[in-house]
């Protein structure tokens, strides 16, 4: 629905809530995706859902919490990180502002404060540049780990996905041989 790979959903629920729907942070993130009531949800109202309201116990509700927030990420790299050429790039810096914020890593990477000059920095850097300096180089340090942790992630649940559709594929010609 909202062209985000399943195995990017799966390795951000992991990551944000180790896939309890009931998680609530410190900061008041809500749900499998920790979604913040007047942060992401509020932004993919506003922009998504016709200023249709997200109340905080609408987000304990998995399918919910899973739309909003995939829909939150959605909103990030089609709308705000649209002058990113790499879509590679545009999805580190898509998971990364899920954690920090767009702002907030605006001004701890290049210390921009319009997404213009920021798009042309980023632009300039490679996407394992990009990789190094997000996981590395950050000074948000939990940003640095939660990009490096949903990457890693993001690779198994990918290559489980696959695993799971070969099997499924293979199943299905044994059986239709049979």
């Amino acid at each position: 629905k909202w062209e985000i790979p399943a195995s990017l959903i799966v390795a951000m629920i992991h990551a944000e809530s180790f896939f309890d729907p009931n998680a609530v942070s410190h900061a008041s993130a809500i749900g499998l995706m920790q979604i913040l009531v007047n942060g992401g949800a509020a932004e993919v109202s506003r922009e998504l859902y016709g200023n249709r309201p997200i109340r905080a116990q609408d987000l304990f509700i998995p399918e919910f919490n899973i739309d909003v927030g995939t829909a939150y990420l959605h909103l990030l790299e089609t709308k705000y990180l649209n002058n990113i050429r790499s879509s590679s790039s545009r999805r580190l810096l898509a998971i990364a502002s899920y954690n920090c914020g767009l702002s907030n890593l605006m001004k701890y990477s290049f210390g921009d404060k319009d997404i213009s000059s920021f798009s042309k920095n980023i632009n300039k850097l490679s996407v394992d540049e990009l990789y190094t300096m997000l996981t590395k180089q950050l000074s948000i340090a939990e940003t640095r780990t939660y990009v490096a942790k949903v990457y890693k992630l993001n690779k198994q649940y990918q290559a489980l996905l696959n695993w799971c559709i070969y099997s499924y594929m293979a199943m299905a010609i044994i059986k239709f041989l049979t």
